[in-house]
């Protein structure tokens, strides 16, 4: 039995190989970095870090870097909505590296007590939860509504059949998915319109192909109130870990981003504010980010919070990781009756825990004010 296992994984993965043989070229390890210009976008930046610095030093120099206070004066009729974006590195253990064994106890925990505490984010968009034990953040953080997806497709499919699904798959359409999306959404506000998008098999590139990527949209209600706020959670194709070629991942990434625009060009139909977060796999230093910032004409609200100066840091926040080197971001829209503002960022789970990280990345948390449109804070 083993051994009829091993052959066919075996033979799965020369399928794999054989069919994504264009894909598998020599990486560049720049991706279009700072001042080289894609092959396949070819737009250079308006805005990079030396720029960012200096508007940093200015606010300094005036000593505005202060804590961010307890709390914000919400104007008649407003509120406030807070949104966490974290990718927790929800990988198998022999591929996790040197992350905290413990690592989704502990963000579990800390977000239950943060729950307690009323100082909670309202929403929660986690990438890479893949394996179960990833996925026991969500009971233990005790949020009300956790919503997943997409999933693994297939899953249904008898386990007997599967390998002969997925070598079929491999070799002739590159559409095996071994796991799901690892997209997930906590919250307790009310969820309405939940819908998981796939990219589809065409929109990938290297071995990010074994994971059914997309987004996973959903309509959340203000407590107490008749707003409602479409909310996206999404991962896009990693880089040179995919181990795909550069024109390979800029062909899937384009791709993708086409796929998340037809998303939000549809959920605006109904005129709702939209929050899109997630893992970007790309910053404000690469034309990856200006094709989608472009394509999407999307505020960046990572942008918004330090380089318009519109939000309160504390002073403890790395802010070169808040802007640069965190390739986590939040983007919003305005509503047609309803203005989204952010007031507040920080990063969390920033520090190692008995010396070990909780993930490869940090959280970025971002607090908006939601008012009437037409109303100024």
């Amino acid at each position: 039995m083993w051994k009829v296992l091993k052959i066919g994984a075996f033979g799965l993965g020369l399928c794999f190989l054989a069919s994504a043989s264009l894909d598998l070229v020599k990486v560049n390890p720049n991706l279009c970095r700072d001042d080289q210009v894609c092959p396949s976008i070819g737009t250079r930046l308006d805005v990079r870090w030396s720029d960012v610095e200096t508007a940093i030093d200015a606010i300094r120099e005036r000593g505005e870097a202060k804590a961010t206070p307890a709390a914000a004066s919400v104007p008649a009729g407003g509120r406030t909505l807070s949104v966490m974006v974290y990718n927790i590195k929800g990988l198998p253990n022999s591929l996790r590296g040197d992350a905290h064994p413990d690592a989704f106890a502990i963000i579990g925990h800390t977000l239950a007590a943060r729950r307690r505490a009323g100082t909670a984010p309202d929403i929660v968009l986690i990438q890479e939860a893949f394996t179960h034990r990833s996925r026991e953040i969500a009971a233990l953080s005790g949020y009300k509504h956790m919503i997943r997806g997409p999933l693994r497709p297939g899953a249904d499919t008898a386990w007997i059949a599967r390998p002969l699904l997925y070598l079929w798959k491999a070799a002739w359409d590159r559409s095996v998915r071994l796991e799901g999306s690892g997209l997930m959404i906590l919250t307790d506000l009310d969820i309405e319109a939940v819908r998981p998008v796939p990219f589809g098999h065409k929109a990938c590139a290297g071995s990010d192909c074994f994971a059914n990527k997309g987004l996973l949209y959903a309509r959340v209600r203000l407590p107490n109130s008749d707003t409602w706020i479409d909310v996206v959670d999404t991962h896009l194709n990693s880089n040179a870990s995919s181990g795909a070629g550069i024109r390979s991942i800029l062909f899937a990434h384009e791709r993708q981003v086409e796929k998340i625009g037809g998303v939000l060009a549809e959920a605006g139909r109904d005129g709702d504010a939209l929050i899109l977060g997630g893992d970007f796999n790309s910053n404000p230093e690469t034309v990856r980010y200006a094709y989608l910032r472009d394509r999407l004409a999307i505020a960046d609200a990572n942008t918004d919070c330090l380089v318009r100066q519109a939000c309160a840091i504390p002073k403890d926040v790395n802010l070169q990781s808040f802007w640069r080197d965190n390739e986590l971001r939040q983007f919003y829209r305005q509503g047609a009756g309803v203005t989204l503002q952010p007031v507040r960022a920080t990063l969390d789970f920033t520090r190692p825990v008995d010396g070990k990280p909780l993930s490869d990345h940090q959280a970025v948390e971002i607090t908006y004010m939601v008012r009437p449109a037409g109303k100024p804070l």
